[in-house]
């Protein structure tokens, strides 16, 4: 779950939490490293600055960018909010209805999630020649 506190506002106003279903394969990683989580060490799955927060959304950013630029790929166009893109496009890309991606990934109406499917001409034509 997302909790509000961690969420784009809008126009000032705090936005709902969004609940999104996790993969198998996730949750399966998750419950391996959970079991190896040490309650009394921190409250927190990740952790921020010390065991008595969580770890921020800059400093999720932070640390990616530090990732990326050691693997060379800092001026490439990778950012955490691509992961959204990725995923709003392998759902599409897997016949998810725009409904379900929509809702998959908070965004409120379909207009707004457009700008992250538009076809490219490859797809365009598969879907041409998968008719015919």
């Amino acid at each position: 779950m997302f909790h509000s506190a961690n969420l784009k506002r809008s126009g000032g106003i705090q936005q709902p939490s969004l609940e999104v279903p996790i993969a198998l394969l996730l949750k399966t990683y998750l419950q391996a490293y959970w079991g190896q989580f040490k309650w009394e060490d921190s409250e927190w799955l990740f952790e921020g600055i010390d065991k008595y927060v969580h770890l921020s959304r800059s400093a999720a950013d932070k640390h990616f960018r530090i990732i990326m630029k050691r693997i060379r790929k800092d001026r490439h166009g990778y950012s955490i909010h691509g992961f959204k893109r990725n995923f709003m496009l392998l759902l599409h890309e897997h016949n998810a209805s725009f409904e379900d991606i929509k809702r998959l990934s908070g965004n409120k109406n379909l207009s707004s999630i457009q700008k992250y499917l538009q076809q490219d001409e490859n797809r365009s034509k598969q879907l041409i020649d998968s008719i015919f």
